[in-house]
């Protein structure tokens, strides 16, 4: 006589859609007792989306003020969990800056760009739309500088141990940084117009410091090995700015018939 075992009441995972019995699935580890959105679950949500801005943003922070390479060498050694990713911690910090920049018209406080009446209604057509993408989305052609650093930094560094990648989670890292001391400027600025005329020179000299910093105490470089490398660094960064831009300016040019 074939006794027939009983099966167990199968649910199917709402992840995975495994068939399984018990509370988790046993192939994705996903619970298999499937939560009704509701009210408290909303509200769980959005405190536990403060509390990791809150933790690993404040920890990420705060570790890239007081020992940043340090804090990069050990992130690329393993220590990840309790920080930010660093393109995650790139993007938000220059959309934060880029929200701040534009919200109080930055770009309003320069007196460069108080053009009279006249030369607004000679500006050609081309100029006027550059200007318009430049005061806009400018911020974001900081991400030219990634590549253009890892590069430099293989021809400059070549018996570095670090990867490309690790070289550009050290530079995404510092630049984020950048963009959270732009923040502050910015909102400086805003309260305080006048301001506008240093605020650029003390982001070039944060950059420059930077640079000079990763290459003294990340790849472990002499002072003077340091100097004159963050020097052909920020040259060929500025180098690879402005051919886009030159490049921008032409297409438009081109597009406008001018």
């Amino acid at each position: 006589m074939n006794l027939q075992t009983t099966p167990l009441n199968e649910t199917k995972c709402p992840n995975c859609g495994n068939l399984d019995s018990g509370a988790f699935c046993s192939i994705c580890g996903n619970s298999l007792t499937v939560k009704r959105i509701s009210i408290a679950l909303l509200l769980s949500s959005i405190v536990d989306f403060f509390y990791n801005i809150e933790g690993k943003y404040t920890r990420t922070c705060k570790l890239l003020f007081t020992q940043p390479t340090t804090f990069i060498k050990n992130y690329i050694g393993g220590n990840r969990d309790d920080y930010y990713i660093p393109f995650k911690y790139f993007f938000l910090n220059l959309s934060i800056n880029f929200f701040v920049y534009t919200y109080f018209k930055i770009g309003t406080f320069s007196v460069e760009n108080a053009d009279d009446e006249f030369d607004a209604i000679v500006q050609l057509k081309s100029e006027v739309m550059f200007d318009h993408i430049m005061d806009n989305y400018g911020n974001f052609i900081s991400l030219l500088v990634i590549p253009v650093y890892v590069f430099m930094a293989t021809k400059l560094f070549p018996r570095s141990a670090f990867n490309a990648a690790e070289k550009a989670t050290a530079i995404t890292f510092m630049l984020a940084q950048l963009f959270f001391i732009e923040i502050i400027l910015n909102l400086v600025t805003a309260a305080y117009h006048p301001f506008h005329s240093v605020f650029k020179v003390l982001v070039f000299i944060t950059e420059i410091t930077m640079i000079f910093w990763l290459n003294y105490k990340f790849f472990n470089e002499t002072i003077v090995n340091s100097i004159w490398k963050t020097i052909v660094i920020i040259l060929s960064i500025f180098a690879s700015i402005y051919v886009v831009l030159f490049a921008l300016m032409q297409i438009l040019t081109l597009v406008y018939h001018e």
